[in-house]
């Protein structure tokens, strides 16, 4: 695992690859949460998030139905 300065370095000399989910139920509801944590603390978002080195790619999208499922 890396240390945050080394990450920060990271984020900003690599490009991150990220996966974001939109669910949309009846044709004009869509999926959102509310961010909880500083920065983007009270701000919308859809589920989603970056992938991690080494991870399996067919279990990011079955991690995010889970949580979409879950949460509505």
């Amino acid at each position: 695992m890396l240390d945050f300065d080394t990450f920060l370095d990271v984020v900003n000399h690599t490009p991150l690859v990220a996966v974001d989910l939109v669910l949309v139920r009846g044709g004009h509801e869509v999926l959102l949460g509310l961010r909880n944590n500083r920065p983007a603390q009270g701000f919308w978002f859809v589920p989603g998030g970056r992938i991690l080195k080494n991870e399996r790619r067919w279990l990011c999208p079955r991690t995010m139905w889970c949580w979409a499922t879950c949460c509505t």
